[in-house]
């Protein structure tokens, strides 16, 4: 797994201790059973969480400017949701843990993907994990991780 991050990121985990994110307990991620039991699917060249594609029957390809955008959409978990506490140390680390466990079963697929955590640990903390496989003309993100006031971080899978 080739992790990136930005600076804002780097300090985040700095801040609440974590340093490294292979190391975190990962039966930690129960509350996210439900997302993971539910699994993934591939539809039109495209890997969906099952359990999201389900709340989004009405959304089509067609609606995206292509499949990055559609798979980041469909594949979005607002991490907040699951938890019950805003604790913006709880939201990265259960980010985290999400993260690693979608990694496990993406890993199924034999695609490249790359995982997205975006955290903001501001007024009311908010966390959300999207993942898109990795297309050479299409990314979610730009290069330059830098430029985004949130913590960002990549993780791309083989």
């Amino acid at each position: 797994m080739k992790i990136q991050m930005n600076r804002a990121m780097r300090g985040a985990l700095d801040k609440y201790g974590i340093s490294d994110i292979l190391e975190l307990n990962l039966e930690n991620g129960n509350i996210f059973q439900e997302i993971i039991a539910a699994g993934i699917s591939v539809d039109k060249g495209c890997l969906l969480l099952n359990r999201n594609l389900t709340l989004c029957k009405g959304l089509e390809i067609k609606d995206f400017p292509d499949l990055t955008g559609y798979e980041c959409y469909i594949n979005k978990i607002n991490v907040d949701d699951y938890l019950p506490t805003s604790d913006p140390k709880e939201l990265l680390q259960s980010s985290l843990i999400l993260a690693r466990l979608l990694d496990r079963q993406l890993t199924e697929f034999g695609e490249k993907v790359e995982i997205i955590i975006g955290l903001q640990a501001d007024d009311v903390p908010t966390s959300a994990v999207r993942f898109h496989k990795v297309r050479g003309n299409e990314s979610w993100l730009g290069t330059n991780l830098e430029k985004y006031d949130e913590c960002i971080l990549v993780a791309e899978t083989n």
